[in-house]
């Protein structure tokens, strides 16, 4: 189990909180609760609700898109990235289809959506934060859209 000190320093090093100063760091890490996930492990299956801000501390997972009867993977995701902010953020369920399994054992810290929502009116600048990482991915699907009108070939997910 990670000490909070320990959990700051992490953190710290994670893009979606890496602007904060010490203070909203160690917030966040308060009420950051560790679960661990052996190697093919679902961590959010399709029929789950949403609920949690998921942040890896160690290990690799990656995110299926399930189409008819077949499974695509959408993207991996590694150490110091994040998934499920928008779910905490908004009261829209992800995707039915769309599933996160780790690829390795893998260690998370999880935040759920009251207590994150809390946390924001508290800090503020955790909002901001957010608000800066999921403009970057918009940015960059707006990227791959382009590109892939460009070349004359429908957009994938990435």
């Amino acid at each position: 189990m990670l000490l909070t000190v320990e959990k700051v320093i992490f953190l710290k090093s994670v893009p979606l909180f890496q602007h904060l100063d010490d203070e909203d760091l160690a917030a966040v890490a308060e009420v950051a609760s560790e679960q661990e996930y052996g190697a093919d492990a679902v961590i959010h299956s399709e029929q789950q609700a949403a609920y949690h801000l998921y942040v890896i501390a160690r290990g690799r997972v990656e995110v299926l898109y399930r189409a008819g009867s077949s499974q695509r993977q959408v993207a991996v995701l590694s150490e110091r990235e994040s998934f499920g902010e928008m779910s905490i953020l908004d009261d829209e369920p992800r995707p039915r289809r769309a599933m996160v399994r780790a690829l390795k054992p893998t260690l998370v810290l999880k935040i759920d959506r009251t207590t994150f929502r809390e946390l924001i009116y508290e800090h503020p600048e955790i909002s901001l934060a957010i608000i800066k990482m999921l403009s970057r991915r918009l940015r960059q699907k707006d990227l791959e859209a382009e590109v892939a009108a460009t070349l004359g070939v429908g957009a994938q997910y990435g």
